[in-house]
């Protein structure tokens, strides 16, 4: 595993009176994993094992120091977990593993001086039915397939390919739009293909006039070994032309503003309690494009593939919109020659975030790079000192990538500034920063004449949304200071084939630390 620090349990199951032992390990590749050669951090409190389980519980510092061969633990932050078992210790192979998102220490949500919520509408909590207009198949409509909730509030969506024949191919990214399915309620209801919202106004077929919340969603991946990722992209309108399954390389420039992610690892999702992902009604998404991204490394045939998303929604609001801001740059020239190469940073200036009406909770960072990256950070500098990273990864491998490179570092937050998608250096032609919508970002770079682009630079830059020449001011490092967690003093318990009694042990109070506000 790459840059992994792992713990390793162990017992000779061939000894009824083996014990039980546990090490502190680390791999910087795709080979046997070795001791940590600093500190063994990893203590064991309890193993248990049997017919049906294993059972190992181990205490460690969550941040032991060790920038080597260790990694820090963060408290409210999810922490991306793989595990394996084995009869020994050696390669596992690939059904004697799983992954999980855990949350170890969740903070309290604490106070910020964001905005007031919106009351929400009249309609927010009325009973709702989606319906696909077409009997929920979406195979005419564009519409996903609905079904009711536990409550009179909710539904779900699904979001799917259609038994879609993988090509042999080794990648292959498809998309297909998707309308926000038809509301109705015990005050409206379809009359002759038409819908009666919930205030008795008529709307267009097929269009969604109640506003929700998208809470928790979660992945339905009918082939792992081919399905690379999957990411739903909101539309600002409808699409030119909208179609069932087009290739990616020609999506509508309306429908690129990153919306909900999967990649292995994560099957579900949710957003904080106090907010939700936006659709229908007034939230400005009443179209999606579904991309899924393929990798057919043998070349097989016959494979067909209905993966996608499933969605629960509710028409009871939460107080905020979530929101995703787009960090980073596909503007790199590599010079040939190079073992290693770094790129100049991708500079969002203050001027682009002096424009945020309000202060933005920041909930999540998903970096994405392709073949070339290995390794990538989100600095935050504030009046003239350097804060704590917004994410950094000091290893990282993404195989079978299209060949264009990127560096991206999505970043989830509440609450949603509408057209304020993406945060990006433009270089080759403008020496400028945008901070905009994907969509005039695509604009503005694929322009088909220079008056064109003339005409929509200076309207951008009139707004604040493109800042030519940016400046980094100087500014103060971040200079973290660690001081390692005591280590508890365990009372002397053997642990054999059993759950041990737990160990008594102390620790000092450590303060929690609060969520990140930019």
């Amino acid at each position: 595993m790459l840059a992994a620090d792992i713990a390793i349990a162990s017992r000779d199951t061939q000894d009824d009176n083996a014990l039980w032992s546990i090490g502190d390990y680390w791999s910087m590749g795709f080979v046997t994993p070795r001791k940590d050669k600093n500190h063994q951090n990893a203590f064991l409190l309890a193993a248990s094992q049997s017919h049906a389980a294993t059972r190992v519980v181990f205490w460690r510092p969550l941040d032991t120091c060790d920038e080597e061969e260790d990694r820090r633990i963060l408290r409210g932050v999810i922490n991306y977990v793989v595990f394996a078992y084995g009869a020994a210790f050696g390669y596992h192979g690939p059904d004697r593993r799983g992954n999980a998102q855990i949350d170890f220490l969740p903070l309290p949500t604490p106070e910020q001086a964001l905005p007031a919520p919106e009351a929400p509408p009249t309609s927010a909590a009325a009973r709702v039915t989606l319906e696909a207009a077409d009997g929920g198949s979406g195979a005419s409509s564009f519409l996903p397939v609905v079904s009711p909730g536990s409550d009179p509030t909710s539904a779900s969506w699904e979001l799917r390919m259609d038994s879609y024949a993988v090509p042999e191919d080794d990648t292959t990214y498809i998309c297909r739009h998707f309308e926000i399915p038809n509301v109705r309620t015990p005050r409206g209801g379809l009359n002759g293909g038409r819908m009666t919202a919930c205030d008795g106004t008529r709307t267009g077929h097929g269009a969604s006039s109640v506003k929700m919340h998208v809470t928790t969603w979660e992945a339905i991946i009918d082939n792992p070994r081919y399905v690379h990722h999957m990411i739903i992209y909101a539309c600002s309108r409808k699409p030119d032309t909208p179609t069932q399954l087009y290739s990616c390389n020609s999506m509508d420039k309306a429908c690129r503003a990153f919306y909900i992610l999967w990649t292995p690892g994560g099957d579900k999702g949710f957003s904080p309690p106090e907010a939700g992902v936006a659709f229908g009604g007034d939230s400005g998404v009443n179209w999606v494009s579904l991309q899924v991204h393929y990798t057919n490394l043998e070349l097989a045939k016959g494979i067909r593939d209905s993966s996608g998303f499933r969605l629960h929604a509710s028409s009871v609001l939460r107080p905020y919109d979530m929101g995703v801001l787009t960090l980073g740059t596909i503007e790199f020239v590599i010079p040939p020659g190079n073992g290693s190469w770094s790129s100049a940073p991708n500079l969002c200036p203050k001027e682009c975030t002096q424009r945020l009406p309000h202060p933005i909770k920041l909930v999540s960072s998903g970096f994405h790079m392709h073949t070339l990256g290995r390794r990538i950070i989100t600095q935050w500098i504030r009046n003239g000192n350097e804060l704590p990273p917004l994410g950094e990864r000091k290893a990282f491998a993404f195989d079978y990538q299209v060949g264009v490179f990127v560096c991206f570092n999505f970043l989830s937050y509440y609450p949603r500034v509408p057209g304020f998608e993406i945060c990006t250096s433009v270089r080759r032609r403008l020496d400028a920063a945008l901070c905009t919508s994907v969509e005039l970002t695509e604009r503005l770079q694929d322009f088909a004449s220079p008056a064109t682009a003339l005409a929509l630079a200076t309207d951008m830059q009139t707004k604040g949304e493109l800042i030519m020449r940016p400046k980094l001011d100087a500014y103060a490092t971040y200079q973290p200071a660690c001081k390692p967690a005591p280590v508890p003093v365990f009372s002397n318990v053997t642990i054999r084939d059993g759950s041990a009694a737990a160990p008594r042990f102390k620790l000092a109070a450590v303060e929690p630390i609060p969520r990140c506000v930019l």
